[in-house]
């Protein structure tokens, strides 16, 4: 599994690249492209009356597709990469984004607008993240840890390059985690920790939604949910992402960012005890995040997030 993921990606990249090639001669079953970005962030404080710290932080992203469609045949491809590292004062150098992200979906189109589709989803994370409310550190995620690997067979309605919704009563969620018997990682995600994997079989939906809201403005919005049909079905997994894009120019955009999760298996920091010790329970995640930085548009000029 260690071996064969980064494969994957790395094969997902060439897809990409080979494809482009391909459409630029002749093929025009394929589209394809993407964006590059990285934003940059700096604050330094010399005698500040007002108190804070000096920090520094630099995010990258990478976002591509390759969609192929020809006849009754069709097959969605997304890939996204995106890392960030921040300094605050005289911390340690930690992540404060980490991202991997894959999605592949071969379909057939039985009737106008709807297809039979097998939607594959792979997510994981680059490098390794802690608790710093331990001392010392204690490991929290890495990467293949935790993976989260979607296997499903459904129908879509997909009336336009904007907007898809996936619908799938067949569906198998694997958590895989790739840390040897390291406990926290397991606890955290509800893998046993004598194991590596955990499997769940039930009920998937995600959604997609793309729309130019006014001149250089484009809003992006994503929404999965999943249902384990033996443990705890009324307890839906649920991850949804709002991105609001502004093109400032051909190479600065601004961005806005909300993502929340929420996993019954998944336990997250809920503070310390009246000892001290770092609590951990179940309950809702979210991400905020605003950016100005450069970013570079190839292929074609609008992404097709899928």
């Amino acid at each position: 599994m260690k071996k064969i993921t980064p494969l994957l990606i790395a094969l997902a990249f060439a897809t990409i690249q080979t494809n482009a090639q391909t459409t630029a001669t002749a093929d025009t079953s394929w589209k394809t492209g993407g964006i590059i970005g990285i934003t940059f962030n700096q604050v330094s404080l010399t005698n500040w009356a007002a108190g804070g710290d000096n920090s520094i932080a630099l995010n990258s992203i990478f976002t591509g597709f390759a969609n192929y469609k020809k006849g009754k045949w069709g097959w969605d491809n997304g890939l996204i990469l995106a890392y960030g590292m921040v300094q605050i004062a005289k911390e340690d150098l930690r992540k404060n984004d980490d991202r991997i992200e894959l999605v592949s979906k071969p379909g057939y189109e039985f009737k106008k607008n709807w297809c039979i589709s097998y939607l594959f989803n792979f997510r994981s994370q680059f490098s390794k993240g802690y608790d710093y409310n331990f001392d010392p550190r204690v490991l929290t995620s890495d990467f293949l840890a935790p993976a989260y690997i979607i296997n499903s067979l459904g129908i879509e309605y997909k009336p336009n390059d904007n907007f898809y919704f996936y619908v799938s009563p067949v569906t198998l969620k694997t958590t895989y985690i790739n840390v040897g018997n390291d406990v926290i990682p397991h606890l955290l995600y509800g893998v046993d920790s004598d194991k590596t994997a955990r499997n769940e079989f039930g009920f998937y939906l995600s959604t997609r939604y793309k729309k130019d809201i006014m001149t250089n403005v484009t809003l992006f919005t994503k929404l999965d949910l999943f249902s384990n049909y033996s443990e705890n079905p009324q307890n839906v997994d649920v991850n949804c992402e709002l991105l609001l894009s502004l093109k400032v120019n051909k190479f600065i955009t601004a961005t806005v960012g909300l993502q929340a999760i929420y996993d019954d298996d998944t336990f997250v920091p809920k503070g310390k005890d009246d000892n001290g010790v770092p609590e951990y329970g179940k309950g809702l995640q979210f991400k905020e995040s605003i950016g100005v930085g450069l970013a570079y548009n190839f292929g074609k000029a609008e992404l097709e997030k899928k």
